[in-house]
């Protein structure tokens, strides 16, 4: 069997630490581990130095200060050498084999750029979740790369979950690593990129544990902040990738459409929050990013509503109701 490099950024993590690199050494398959520290301020430094002692597959470098995320994901990336790349945060696990089902798939099936499965939501302070037998093998599936670019347009949102994903590291040296100006979109940006330049591998079963607690990168996601990014997120991908596509245009089109229902949906939100002036910043940002992909009726009854205001607008509401019996 290939050869993997799992990289594992931290930050602060040091009480899950042990708990994920115990998941990642317990994996039946040949690799290596790096553990980058991006100058963490808790006990990081002696949870790993125990881990590096403990076994040799493991290794530790640590940031004199802290240069953010991204920086760290692509440092991480920057030093993989085996055939295939896993990168996983130091407060996530994977389930047991998930490192073999991933790689079995990848050696066979070639034009794969990179795998990914589903991953188990856990949320600190609940019952660790329990582990279902995986059937040998799981259900494969592998998609042509124009399929998951078009996928991803249609809903214009991150399918991947990236704890979860193996990808080819040759593939990877030649797309590049994670875009800085992408905060919060980054790895749905990358999966593109890769989609661009090879198929992929979706494999069902559970892969990886996300732990929720409290200070998740994910927590920072704001839906009307987010639905911007998503929208650099797509413009940065087709600048850069578009010529090489089949109706690139429509693809993008097909995106702006989806973005524009989500950033009316978030304006609903915030009314039905009572954040009337939200809903105001929110309607004139739809109207001036995504002009005519607009949603007409959507976009006028939102607009109705900022006008009317939320007090007003239950008032309404409870009239309509008595008027319909």
């Amino acid at each position: 069997m290939s050869r993997v490099d799992v990289v594992v950024p931290a930050y602060n993590h040091a009480r899950f630490l042990e708990d994920c690199v115990r998941s990642i050494v317990s994996q039946s398959v040949d690799l290596r581990v790096l553990i980058v520290d991006d100058c963490s301020c808790d006990d990081t430094p002696a949870v790993a130095a125990a881990l590096v002692a403990r076994d040799s597959r493991v290794q530790y470098r640590r940031h004199s200060t802290n240069v953010g995320a991204t920086t760290t994901f692509n440092e991480c990336l920057d030093w993989a050498t085996a055939d295939y790349t896993h990168l996983i945060a130091a407060d996530d696990q994977l389930t047991p084999g998930a490192l073999g089902r991933n790689i079995a798939f990848l050696d066979a099936q070639p034009t794969i750029g990179f795998v990914y499965g589903r991953m188990i939501v856990y949320k600190e302070g609940d019952p660790f979740p329990s582990f279902d037998e995986v059937r040998c093998p799981p259900p494969y599936f592998a998609i042509a790369g124009k399929d998951f670019i078009e996928q991803a347009c249609r809903g214009a949102v991150n399918v991947v979950p990236t704890l979860t994903a193996t990808v080819r590291t040759s593939v990877q040296k030649r797309i590049g690593g994670y875009r800085p100006w992408l905060p919060l979109t980054h790895d749905m940006e990358m999966w593109l990129r890769f989609a661009a330049v090879a198929d992929v591998g979706r494999i069902d079963a559970d892969q990886a544990v996300y732990r929720i607690h409290g200070n998740n990168l994910h927590l920072k996601f704001d839906e009307f902040l987010g639905v911007l990014e998503y929208k650099k997120t797509f413009d940065s991908f087709f600048s850069e990738c578009g010529n090489g596509l089949e109706n690139a245009a429509n693809l993008l089109a097909l995106a702006d459409g989806a973005l524009a229902k989500r950033i009316l949906f978030a304006g609903h939100s915030a009314f039905e929050s009572g954040n009337n002036a939200l809903t105001g910043e929110i309607l004139a940002t739809a109207r001036a990013v995504w002009g005519a992909h607009v949603p007409k009726w959507s976009y006028r009854r939102l607009l109705i509503k900022h006008k009317v205001g939320p007090r007003s607008w239950r008032v309404i509401k409870r009239l309509r109701k008595l008027w319909q019996g």
